[in-house]
This record gives structure tokens, sequence and C-alpha cells, in this order.
């Protein structure tokens, strides 16, 4: 008898510490989906503009952005996805891409449809992988991406006549690299002109490292 009450004792026990994990897991995936907000204009300008005055970059390169198909179509893959990774990587060239993929739960880096957002295709996992441990490698203890969660992404996708995503590399008040994301659409939105239409900038994306909600 005193058998059975230590096992069902223990089963209590584990059953609470199970229910405990998940609770903390529902909360950090709540957390998670709410990174990420609109910035005023002008400080996104003046990120921008610091980044570009800097030589950490050549202004050769091409801007990374992606298309409202090709965002929805990466989205779409992962329907319970809490946020969506803009990783750094590096080409058999040593060219720099930025690569975009939604995660989840239960969906981590490289299993779900892997955007190159520089070349505009599809990557295998592997290909896509090696890339960004090729760029980890060589920017040893630098951010090797930028995480941006659900209802940010959500936002920017819905918004009527969305066209693309921009993801302009940029430099905060603090020094540290910014991803800014800027969002295009067919209407503009006001404050912000550039030719005859007007991005919307959002940023306060985590950096990896030292944050890193996707593994």
């Amino acid at each position: 008898m005193l058998a059975k009450r230590r096992s069902v004792l223990l089963s209590v026990v584990l059953l609470l510490g199970c229910v405990a994990e998940e609770e903390e897991l529902a909360t950090a995936r709540r957390d998670y989906e709410n990174v990420g907000a609109r910035i005023p204009h002008d400080v996104a300008n003046r990120w921008l503009a610091r980044h570009n005055q800097s030589d950490t970059q050549s202004h050769d390169e091409p801007v990374p952005y992606a298309t409202a198909a090709e965002l929805t179509e990466v989205l779409t893959a992962v329907p319970e996805r809490f946020g969506v990774v803009f990783h750094h990587a590096l080409d058999d060239a040593g060219a720099h891409h930025l690569l975009v993929m939604a995660v989840g739960d239960d969906v981590g880096l490289w299993e779900s449809p892997i955007l190159d957002a520089t070349a505009h295709r599809i990557l295998e996992d592997t290909e896509a992988r090696m890339w960004a441990e090729r760029y980890v490698a060589a920017h040893f203890g630098e951010v090797g991406y930028f995480f941006f969660g659900r209802s940010v992404i959500d936002e920017i996708v819905g918004t009527p006549g969305f066209e693309r995503l921009d993801l302009r590399s940029a430099v905060g008040d603090d020094g540290a690299p910014k991803l800014v994301l800027m969002a295009w659409n067919d209407e503009g939105a006001s404050g912000f002109r550039s030719g005859s239409i007007d991005p919307t900038p959002y940023d306060n994306g985590y950096m990896c490292p030292p944050t890193c909600p996707a593994l």
C-alpha cells in the first residue's frame, strides 16, 4: 500500500512539473510572438545613415528583400509559427546573403522553407545551414540572426497593398547592429518619403546572440 501511495505521489509531482513546464513554454512563446514594433521614421533614418557611413559592408551589395508572395510562402508553411528568423549567410563564393525562415514550437531552424532574400529562391536546408555556419564561423561572436515575432510580421503582411519587405542593415544609437524592416505597399505611409511611396520601418527585434529564440 505504501509503495502504491508513493507511486501515485510521484505521478502527481511529475504531472505538476509537466504542467508548470508547459505554462512556462506558453508564456515564453507569447513573449516571442510580440517581439518587434514600428519605430519612428527619424530613428530609422538615423540608424540607416550611421550604417551607410561605416565600412562594415560594401555599399554595392544589393539590399535583401522579400516580396509579398515570397514572405507568404514562408509563413504559410508554418501555421503555428511564433516568429520569423532573418539569418546572415555566406555562399560558396563568400558573398553575403540573408535567409528568411519561419519557426514554431516544433519547427526549428532549417526545418521549413528557407528563402534566400538576396537571390530570391528557396534553398535546400543543407545548403542554407552550410552558408549560415560559414557566416557564423567568419564572424564569431557577432550577430548571426535577427528574430521578429509573429504579431509584427502578420501586421506587415496584413497591411492593405503590402508589396515587399526590405531588410536593411543599420547601426543603433548604442552602436549595436540592427535589422530594420522596411515595409512597402502600393499606397505608401506618410512621413518617410523615398521616390513616390513611403515604407514603414520596424525594429526592436532580438539579436542572436545573445537572445536566440530558435535553434
